[in-house]
């Protein structure tokens, strides 16, 4: 046994699965996406970043493949997931955030 196996058996530490570490991946990447989409709200989506020379609309494309990447992974390694979409959930999503989009107009932090 090697002194890292021992070492995980001493403190408990468990190597992850593969259905674990694609979860992982997936939390990491929703992390940057989210990270360049509020680049993308805060400076606009033309907007050139001055080390990579991309503009915030083709790192926001780049994140969100990379995320939808990370959900097939999700889903081929467990039948229970579903990322074609469930057409009642994303219908009930798209009005809830409307209804939150009007609101924040009405409060004057919005604009149509």
């Amino acid at each position: 046994m090697s002194y890292l196996q021992q070492f995980q058996l001493k403190t408990g530490v468990i190597k992850m699965n593969k259905q674990q570490y694609y979860l992982l991946k997936l939390a990491e990447e929703a992390t940057e996406l989210a990270q360049v989409a509020i680049k993308c709200a805060q400076f606009g989506l033309d907007e050139v970043h001055p080390n990579t020379l991309e503009k915030n609309y083709e790192a926001l494309n780049k994140e969100w493949n990379d995320v939808l990447a990370c959900a097939i992974l999700v889903e081929s390694e467990d039948e229970r997931f579903d990322y074609d979409g469930d057409g009642d959930l994303l219908d009930m999503k798209f009005v809830k955030i409307e209804k939150y989009r009007k609101i924040s107009i009405e409060n004057g932090c919005s604009h149509e």
